[in-house]
């Protein structure tokens, strides 16, 4: 039997777009894959993508899209939110969500205190400290806000990829950040992808996922939407 077409709107940062060869990529990644069907795809994706700046865009790309069982929003986000950063990457992060979108109230109240703390680290030259660019109590504030925003659609959560990275600072932020995002998609009654176990084994770093996690990642999607 043939496949319907669907309607996808995708959030994603590069963990969903960037698919690695053994260690080695960029290769076909699940987006690819939803791009090469016959489904319509549209949505935002980029590195570097937040929960703030998808809560900016989302009512833009939604609007004027069906809210019935052939329109899906793909979630995949939290992949910068979840780890610490040394001041300098969470400068970054901060200034490359201004210098897009400018200063709003969610930016103003949760991050510009942290980009005062970094700044303050670097010109004093204090000793590194690694911070959050959003804890999980404002990541989950903000994703109900976004969640809200879907209603009508049929929504599918991805999850954290388990990080494959002896570096990575404060792993148990990242499952606590995986374990509110399964609390979510029960509170909302969405699919929920299972990133950290469906894909354990094909993560090569902190976030991104090998080729062959991908297509694990599409099988699952196209499951959802044609079930």
């Amino acid at each position: 039997m043939a496949e319907s077409k669907k309607t996808l709107t995708i959030f994603s940062n590069s963990v969903g777009y960037t698919a690695f060869n053994n260690g080695v990529g960029p290769d076909c990644s699940y987006v690819d894959c939803l791009k090469n069907s016959t489904n319509e795809i549209n949505g935002y994706w980029t590195n570097g993508l937040t929960i703030l700046h998808i809560r900016r865009m989302i009512k833009q790309h939604l609007k004027g899209s069906m809210g019935s069982g052939r329109s899906y929003v793909i979630l995949h986000v939290g992949a910068c939110e979840c780890f610490t950063h040394p001041p300098e990457n969470l400068l970054r992060l901060g200034v490359d969500y201004l210098s897009q979108w400018g200063e709003d109230p969610w930016f103003t109240t949760y991050i510009v205190p942290k980009m005062v703390r970094a700044s303050k680290i670097i010109a004093e030259k204090m000793t590194p400290e690694f911070l959050p660019f959003l804890t999980v109590e404002e990541f989950a504030y903000l994703y109900n806000q976004v969640l809200g925003i879907c209603e009508g659609h049929s929504v599918i959560i991805m999850g954290i990829s388990k990080p494959n990275d002896p570096n990575v600072q404060r792993e148990d932020q990242v499952i606590d950040y995986d374990g509110m995002l399964k609390y979510l998609s029960n509170q909302y009654n969405t699919h929920f992808i299972d990133v950290w176990n469906l894909c354990k084994g094909e993560v090569v770093d902190g976030t991104h996922i090998t080729k062959e996690g991908h297509l694990i990642i599409n099988n699952e999607i196209r499951r959802i939407i044609n079930g």
